[in-house]
């Protein structure tokens, strides 16, 4: 309908914006992701602290997949307006 379509498409034009927060967004993952494997191999032995950094970096990767979820959907939306 009307209003999906017009919805569809304020979606895909504002969507290379978004892409682009998402990708510094996904970035800033990626770094604390890498910080807590590094942690994680100080802390060697520590199975508290191991256990509170695994918890941490699960849910880093939770946000990034939940990101590039995102992302696919706008690329797809865009491609749908573009080809209309």
């Amino acid at each position: 309908d009307k209003a999906e379509q017009e919805r569809r498409r304020k979606l895909a034009f504002n969507a290379p914006k978004r892409i682009q927060k998402i990708e510094d967004l996904s970035e800033q993952s990626e770094l604390k992701i890498a910080d807590y494997d590094e942690k994680m191999m100080e802390y060697g032995n520590d199975m508290e602290k191991l256990m509170e950094m695994t918890e941490m970096k699960s849910k880093e990767e939770d946000n990034v997949a939940s990101l590039m979820e995102e992302w696919e959907m706008l690329e797809a939306v865009i491609d749908e307006v573009s080809n209309i």
